[in-house]
């Protein structure tokens, strides 16, 4: 019985120290870097950064998701890491639309190690161009006339002429270049056009103004894109939101 019971006591001592020496045998992830400030760039560029990470355990690192948390962003990741190899996160950033904002993205990492890993992309994004007013909406009755003027201003750094306009998908709104309006006009066209201004004379600033118009005739709301094409190599192509709310025409009494 004695025998019986030393015998038992080797095996779960050996199913013991196997069990524990398997706990220990987990995955590690290390990143030598979790932070990244990128140098300050014009709208609209593509910022990429590729994170390293290091499997410093004894089982296979497994990376089940990587959460940008952000249209504007996309990962490209190693999906499965050796013990003591190396494996990459790779990351882009679309500037679009942040133009004189600083901006900061935290990014999770889901993985099989059971800390939670974080990585950082932040700096800062220029204007290339500025527009006034900065929302463009077309609100009005069935049957009257709306529209808007805005006004294209490239800043300094970035002096580009604007080539073509036109809408996507274009079925409630018509829009054209008029540099003839007047600076005061930027809220409506006005009934007549005024006398052509040279701006870019006066203002030293070279503008370029657009008319949109509204062309649908049933009520209800619809969103455009105004597609600005420009001779800039940073910037070829602005694209713009259009809101417009058509409502009924009140009852006279």
């Amino acid at each position: 019985m004695k025998k019986i019971s030393l015998i038992f006591l080797f095996f779960y001592s050996m199913v013991s120290f196997a069990f524990a020496e398997d706990l220990q045998k987990k995955p590690k992830a290390f990143l030598p870097e979790t932070e990244y400030q990128f140098e300050a760039v014009p709208e609209g560029s593509l910022v990429e950064k590729k994170f390293i990470i290091v499997n410093k355990g004894k089982a296979p690192l497994i990376i089940y998701e990587v959460i940008t948390g952000c249209g504007c962003m996309t990962a490209n990741y190693s999906k499965n890491i050796m013990p003591g190899e190396v494996g990459e996160i790779g990351i882009k950033v679309d500037t679009s639309y942040e133009g004189g904002n600083t901006v900061t993205h935290n990014i999770e990492i889901k993985s099989n190690d059971e800390n939670k890993l974080f990585i950082k992309i932040f700096g800062k994004v220029k204007k290339v161009y500025s527009v006034t007013p900065a929302r463009i909406r077309l609100i009005g009755a069935v049957g009257q006339e709306i529209s808007q003027v805005i006004k294209i201003t490239p800043e300094a750094e970035y002096v580009f002429n604007v080539k073509k306009i036109s809408a996507k998908p274009g079925n409630n709104i018509d829009v054209m270049i008029d540099n003839t309006v007047r600076e005061d006009s930027l809220l409506a066209v006005p009934d007549k056009k005024s006398e052509k201004i040279d701006w870019e004379k006066e203002l030293g600033v070279k503008s370029c103004y657009v008319v949109i118009k509204n062309r649908a005739k049933k009520v209800g709301r619809y969103y455009e894109k105004l597609i600005i094409e420009t001779d800039s190599e940073i910037m070829p192509l602005i694209e713009l939101r259009v809101w417009g709310n058509i409502f009924s025409k009140p009852k006279e009494d």
